[in-house]
């Protein structure tokens, strides 16, 4: 499918879940790597698209104390960033976003439905900030 649409820009998001499951176990830089590893399979179709990739807005502080494994945001944040900026690809800061407590569920861990607008236009301002408006 990607081939056929060549897409201009990718945005990528993986997010908790992720963080919670370890994706690509727990070394000193293994989630970017692994990261870095599923955007290389797509660049491979698609060698000229944007890259954007999102932060992971952290859990709240209730959810943490529930469960060590979602203490990992921003850490992982930090290997994204890193990433991003090795690459030069575009890192959109959604974490802020996490400190308005009314976008969580009860869980703590998941979003309103109606967070995802929010969530949306930032990644939308990102790519007219850094691409569009210099287009």
């Amino acid at each position: 499918m990607i081939q056929q649409t060549r897409p201009a820009r990718l945005v990528f998001s993986y997010g908790v879940n992720d963080m919670g499951l370890e994706i690509g176990g727990d070394g000193d830089n293994a989630y970017a790597q692994t990261f870095e590893q599923k955007i290389d399979e797509l660049l491979a179709v698609v060698p000229d698209a944007k890259v954007f990739v999102c932060s992971i807005i952290d859990v709240t502080p209730s959810a943490k104390e529930r469960s060590p494994r979602w203490d990992k945001a921003a850490r992982y944040n930090v290997q994204l960033q890193e990433m991003c900026q090795r690459r030069g690809w575009i890192y959109v800061d959604n974490d802020p976003l996490g400190n308005d407590l009314s976008n969580y569920q009860e869980d703590g861990v998941h979003f309103t439905p109606d967070f995802t607008w929010t969530w949306a236009r930032n990644i939308s301002k990102t790519m007219w900030e850094t691409v569009f408006a210099s287009e």
